[in-house]
């Protein structure tokens, strides 16, 4: 009998930091309370829960285009302790010609 492969992580070495999705992406599970990562992808996350966010610790990032269904305007978002941090590294280029129109 068949059945839905198993998906996971698989490392490729020391990164420096785990990434991981949520919901898993291409399985649409949605990760348990104690499993950890550095950064969350909740890109779905709304669309999966009806929540905004799991409010974990660590950083985790979004994105507006999926959740408002607004394809071409790359809108996303991010929640860390540190956000001036990241605002740093940000381009200046970052938002698109069509989103800022």
């Amino acid at each position: 009998m068949w059945s839905e492969p198993e998906f996971g992580l698989h490392p490729r070495g020391d990164s420096g930091s785990v990434w991981r999705s949520d919901p898993h992406n291409p399985s649409g599970h949605l990760a348990g309370s104690d499993e950890t990562a550095d950064v969350w992808d909740e890109a779905f996350y709304p669309l999966a829960t009806g929540c905004w966010t799991a409010g974990r610790s660590g950083i985790v990032v979004g994105s507006l285009t999926k959740t408002f269904a607004c394809p071409g305007l790359r809108l996303g978002y991010l929640i860390a302790d540190d956000v001036a941090r990241f605002g740093r590294r940000q381009p200046h280029w970052s938002v698109g010609s069509l989103a800022l129109a």
